[in-house]
Order: structure tokens, then C-alpha cells, then sequence
């Protein structure tokens, strides 16, 4: 992953209502623009986690589908440190 994802690279854009996230994430390929998919998910932890699912094509390089799968995202939030 390293090796395609660049700093500054995005995985998710989205809104909360508080409880909850909804918007959209990206998968990435090498040789390919990034793949677009709906996910939404709830607030966890007491706000220090969101878990985000979404149903995610993927494609081949002439863009044709080659499977469908759900795909689940967890961002954890990270202790600040001195």
C-alpha cells in the first residue's frame, strides 16, 4: 500500500450527524485513478473510533467489473503524544 498511496492522499470524505459518517471512500490501484464507493458507518468508543462499510466494484484496467465485495474501513483515533 505504501508503494501506491502518495501524502496527502485521501481515503475518505464525508459528513457526521453526530453518531454517525456517511460519504465517500477510495480505493487505490496501481496504474489506475482511484476507485469511488459510498460507505457509511457509526461513531464508536466514545468517539474514538467510525467503522465504515460500503459495497466496492472493483475493476480491470479496460474497467470492466471484476468482482463486488463489502468492504469495511475502521479509523481509530490516536493518543496525542508530548
Amino acid at each position: 500500500m505504501e508503494s501506491l498511496v502518495r501524502p496527502g492522499w485521501v481515503f475518505f470524505t464525508g459528513k457526521s450527524d453526530g453518531s454517525s459518517y456517511q460519504g465517500t471512500a477510495r480505493r487505490f490501484r496501481e496504474g489506475m485513478k482511484p476507485n469511488l464507493y459510498a460507505v457509511a458507518g457509526p461513531i464508536k468508543k466514545g468517539g474514538n473510533q467510525v467503522v465504515l462499510s460500503g459495497t466496492v466494484q472493483t475493476r480491470n484496467v479496460e474497467g470492466a467489473v471484476i468482482k463486488t465485495f463489502e468492504d469495511v474501513l475502521v479509523f481509530d483515533l490516536l493518543p496525542k503524544y508530548p
